[in-house]
């Protein structure tokens, strides 16, 4: 596995404080209950894919990203399920800190951006 670049260690290192695995263990007990799904670069690859078929006209989606998608709905689906935190107060579902398609970018224009605030 290859190792990803400097700037995107820098980026994810400065965000990292924000993303709610982070706080959530320290407020808890004051705010609501939450569960995390992990998204894997795989589940923001065909989110994007799906945004780009269904937002923007491009190709049909592929059958792995299908199932992926699929994938993805149901872990969020058991979690809801089986999470008794939820049961009386109802759900409000969310990603972390930041959206799917951020996660690799896809041009080269967030990385100069981001090196530029450096």
């Amino acid at each position: 596995m290859s190792q990803a670049p400097k700037w995107i260690v820098k980026y994810k290192e400065k965000r990292a404080p924000f993303a709610v695995e982070k706080w959530y263990p320290i407020l808890q007990d004051h705010t609501f209950h939450t569960e995390v799904v992990a998204l894997t670069p795989e589940h923001a690859l065909a989110i994007v894919a799906y945004h780009r078929q269904r937002f923007l006209g491009h190709d049909m989606l592929k059958a792995t990203d299908c199932k992926v998608l699929y994938g993805l709905r149901d872990d969020i689906h058991n979690c809801i399920e089986s999470s008794r935190g939820f049961k009386d107060n109802g759900v409000f579902v969310r990603l972390s800190n930041r959206s799917p398609k951020d996660g690799i970018p896809l041009t080269t224009r967030l990385k100069q951006a981001y090196l530029k605030e450096l």
